[in-house]
């Protein structure tokens, strides 16, 4: 400790001729041990030429060649670290993760304070996040195949954690979404903060447990997924697992797609009546072949329950052959039910059915306490049909089954043509 600068390998070159390489375990040309490897070996600047320091040659050469330049961090142990990720910053700020190895290798997931690079990547999203310190957005860069089959808590205080795709070779953002294999108890609980879901694909294990992936339980909370998609990481098998409920906070989803998923007693998406609940969006979006099984099969996407403390519900989305029970289910699509009397509590224009099924309402089914409130005459000022998503006058009177409710404690089931 204290001595970590005392060296100056300034002219130093080593063989890249294949006939005449050096050799070693670790460290091919170089190794060295420090106390404080970072500070032996501290970031590459003008001020601070690290690369000439030690002989390393072109930054291509040693990312492609990472056993070359190598050393020991006295508090990590006896574990080689590339010379290149210690004097490399992790750019543009996009921590990755990968799953281990059984036994380790360059580009496999370890936690240790040089990982995030997308060659040398972290193994938890948690220590990603404790290396991004204290900033505002916290991109963690999920490469391709990672497993999360562990709880994972979100409280980051007003600040956003970006769960997004990895960058390409070259360091660049790409429209590749990775895949984030979802397993065991593999969840997200956001409880002060930001989570943001960004061009992935969540790839749910028939392992995984019930309930949902990721939820809000705070009102400080905003949950954000962008260009996703959901699906089982085995065809037509049967999980368990929803994507997203949210208790408080708010929820926007934009262009996520699910298609042929079955899943047991959940829906994809729940809006619970919660004491602060957010305006809830769910934009753009499409779900097709999605099947709900099981008891309380209400909503085989979407279930909302909205009271006077929740934000609008908003869809403007597509769903196809979306279903729940043909002999006890509600709404094969969306099912929504308003506490109190009340106006306004959704809107879902923009949105389009086909082929679902349920036994009352086989695309939506609205229970209201007061059906009038929540469905009133469709005119030129109260664009009803426009808002429940309802098809020509023509289709709907023909269709009386399709878009259905109950008024308060009656449970006769009401066609919202009517």
């Amino acid at each position: 400790s204290g001595t970590e600068t005392k060296y100056d390998l300034t002219g130093a070159s080593y063989s890249t001729t294949t006939s005449s390489l050096n050799n070693a375990q670790y460290g091919k040309n170089l190794f060295i041990k420090a106390f404080y490897l970072s500070a032996a070996v501290p970031i590459h600047t003008t001020a601070s030429p690290t690369k000439t320091k030690i002989g390393a040659g072109l930054d291509s050469y040693e990312k492609a060649n990472p056993t070359n330049l190598m050393g020991y961090d006295n508090a990590i142990g006896t574990f080689a670290i590339p010379l290149y990720y210690v004097y490399t910053t992790v750019n543009p700020l996009v921590f990755h993760v990968n799953n281990p190895t059984s036994s380790f290798q360059i580009g496999s997931g370890n936690n240790n304070k040089y990982c995030g690079h997308l060659g040398w990547p972290c193994l938890t999203i948690e220590y990603s996040i404790q290396l991004t310190g204290n900033s505002i957005e916290k991109k963690i860069g999920i490469i391709n195949g990672f497993k999360l089959s562990s709880f994972l808590e979100i409280d980051q205080n007003g600040k956003e954690v970006k769960i997004i795709n990895s960058l390409s070779d070259s360091g660049d953002a790409t429209d590749i979404k990775s895949i984030l294999n979802i397993e065991n108890y593999g969840k997200f609980s956001v409880t002060n903060g930001t989570l943001t879901f960004d061009k992935i694909t969540f790839s749910i294990n028939i392992n995984a447990l019930e309930e949902y992936i990721i939820t809000g339980s705070t009102q400080s909370t905003k949950i954000q997924i962008d260009n996703c998609i959901m699906k089982t990481t085995t065809a037509s098998s049967t999980i368990k697992t929803g994507l997203v409920e949210v208790e408080y906070g708010i929820l926007s989803i934009t262009n996520l797609n699910v298609e042929d998923m079955i899943i047991q007693e959940q829906s994809i998406i729940k809006v619970d009546e919660g004491t602060n609940v957010g305006i809830v969006s769910i934009i753009g979006s499409t779900f097709e072949n999605i099947t709900r099984t099981g008891d309380n099969q209400k909503g085989g996407v979407i279930e909302g329950y909205l009271g006077s403390n929740n934000g609008q519900l908003r869809v403007s989305s597509t769903f196809k052959d979306c279903k729940v029970s043909n002999t006890d289910g509600y709404g094969g699509a969306i099912y929504i039910m308003i506490s109190d009397d009340l106006l306004n509590m959704f809107d879902l224009s923009g949105t389009s059915y086909s082929g679902c099924d349920a036994q009352y309402g086989k695309s939506l089914f609205i229970e209201a306490y007061n059906l009038r409130t929540a469905v009133p005459i469709h005119t030129e000022s109260s664009l009803t049909k426009t808002k429940i998503g309802a098809g020509s006058d023509e289709y709907e009177k023909v269709n009386l089954y399709n878009l259905m409710g109950y008024d308060g404690a009656d449970t006769l089931a009401i066609p919202l043509y009517y």
